[in-house]
């Protein structure tokens, strides 16, 4: 619990309600884990004294309550200073007197405090701040201009502390009652539906990436031990019943037992996932699959986009030649060179069209892997070509250093320009001021595995990846941009994993990237 609420404090260190939220869990801690310790002591002094710091810790919880619920609505807070006097005033007379706390008398759990001559007036204060704690509550949700967020978080925690309230059923042995303080029970519940709050409705503003993860795993360890408790205090009745001591034999009876409860820890476990997560662990790895799949189609779609931009000005120019000569023809169809001229330059930038316009569709359509013998260098130059307009928009100057003029390789066309175009959109976004963009190509001998490979760098000036990055920026979903989604450079990844090559980067912040790829000769 002390975790939790520290980890509150440390997501939001500056809120008030964070610290309020912590003072009410370090309360609980004083209160559960001093108590704790004194059922297993013998020493009376002792004991008494636990017991007088310990009820220290419960006069705070009304104090931490009625804080946290003012800072909540925003109200009231003069009695903060009111509560504040009477927690300091209790815990003076707590361990100075026996007015509140008058011995111990032990019971068949252990030893526990008895009430003193005052006792029933420090309830009615403890139980008067936790009421005006709530009337605040009640107030502040029945206000009608309250935003949606606001009243669920009201709700949720107004629930929370009338669980939390069931744990003054522990005040009832202070009276020389015999009844098992379960006060961690609700005291466990509230921090439950706080955590059910945080998730859901945003409760104290933490962030929802540690949120949700942190969350889950106190909510399964508090079942856990929740679950836990149980069989070994149903062993422990029937150890009661039957009176066998013998070690072995509670081994093996714990262990009937608990076999016999794993259904109903499984289905435990299954309504924290619907509650907490909406699904199963089945149906949200089968989601995150058809959204990985809908995040790739989307960044192939822009990768298209961007395709069919740089076309669109290929194609202009053809256009532009073939409106030249449609001009002329009016006053030139008698003249049978023009005519000639017409048809060898009209059909030939016609083609140059057809061939675009193939080039996209076949990019644009899923496919296998289609091998084929490519000049990488011609390649990345119709790449290129793709992105003039950006090149020229961003003041972008393109170098480049092909050892080869015919560096060929076996690859899939429409892929590996898919792969080019990604590194240098990525690089002109890293550039937005401008810069230089370097792409060199070489074959290197790998005397490891005696292969030859082509080697392709794309090398930029722009502002870098930060190192801790760069072994996560081929990780889907991985993104430092503000609207990216994180797959460009997994797609880049997989394809070239799909030729059997390598891809990895090289950078320094301010200076600039360098992705490297080789690629198999075959």
């Amino acid at each position: 619990m002390i975790y939790f609420g520290i980890f509150v404090i440390n997501k939001n260190p500056k809120s008030s309600l964070s610290f309020a939220f912590l003072l009410i869990c370090l309360s609980c801690v004083i209160w559960l884990f001093l108590y704790s310790l004194t059922y297993n002591l013998k020493d009376e002094k002792l004991i008494i004294l636990l017991f007088k710091i310990a009820y220290c810790g419960i006069t705070f919880i009304p104090v931490s309550i009625l804080f946290y619920i003012t800072i909540f609505v925003n109200y009231c807070k003069k009695f903060n200073f009111i509560s504040l006097i009477y927690g300091i005033i209790s815990s003076y007379l707590i361990l100075k007197s026996d007015y509140l706390i008058n011995g111990v008398k032990k019971y068949f759990w252990g030893y526990y405090p008895l009430a003193g001559i005052f006792h029933p007036v420090y309830l009615i204060f403890f139980f008067g701040f936790i009421l005006v704690a709530f009337y605040f509550l009640f107030k502040f949700v029945l206000k009608p201009n309250l935003d949606s967020l606001k009243r669920n978080q009201i709700k949720y925690v107004l629930l929370a502390f009338i669980f939390f309230n069931f744990a003054s059923i522990d005040f009832i042995p202070n009276y020389g009652i015999e009844l098992y303080p379960f006060g961690y029970i609700p005291t466990i519940l509230f921090l439950a539906i706080v955590a059910y709050a945080i998730v859901k409705h945003h409760l104290m503003d933490i962030n929802i990436v540690f949120r949700k993860g942190l969350v889950y795993s106190i909510l399964i360890t508090i079942f856990t031990v929740i679950y836990l408790s149980i069989v070994i205090l149903i062993e422990r009745i029937f150890q009661g019943i039957l009176g066998y001591r013998s070690l072995l034999i509670s081994i093996i009876f714990a262990s009937v037992i608990a076999l016999i409860f794993i259904p109903l820890k499984n289905k435990i476990q299954s309504f924290i996932d619907r509650v907490f997560l909406g699904k199963t662990p089945e149906q949200i790895a089968r989601e995150n699959e058809l959204l990985k799949q809908e995040l790739m189609r989307s960044e192939k779609l822009k990768t298209i986009a961007t395709f069919a931009s740089g076309m669109a000005h290929e194609i202009k120019n053809p256009l532009t030649a073939i409106k030249t000569f449609a001009e002329y023809l009016p006053n030139k169809k008698d003249d049978s060179d023009f005519l000639e001229k017409f048809s060898k330059i009209v059909g030939s930038e016609v083609e140059k069209i057809d061939d675009l316009v193939h080039q996209l569709l076949d990019f644009s359509k899923p496919s296998p892997l289609q091998l084929k013998e490519t000049n990488i260098n011609k390649l990345i130059d119709d790449t290129l070509e793709l992105l003039n307009n950006q090149f020229i928009k961003y003041n972008i100057k393109i170098s480049k250093d092909y050892s080869d003029s015919k560096m060929i390789t076996v690859i899939d066309q429409n892929q590996m320009k898919q792969v080019f175009l990604n590194l240098f959109l990525n690089s002109i976004e890293a550039m937005p001021k401008g810069g230089t963009l370097t792409i060199a190509t070489t074959n290197i001998r790998d005397n490891s595995c005696k292969k030859q490979f082509v080697e392709i760098r794309v090398q930029d000036t722009g502002c870098g990846i930060p190192e801790k990055d760069i072994p996560h920026i081929f990780e889907p979903f991985y993104t430092t941009k503000e609207k990216g989604t994180g797959l460009g450079l997994s797609l880049v990844y997989n394809i070239i994993k799909q030729h059997k090559g390598e891809i990895y980067a090289e950078s320094r912040i301010n200076q600039g990237s360098s992705f490297i790829i080789k690629l198999p000769i075959e």
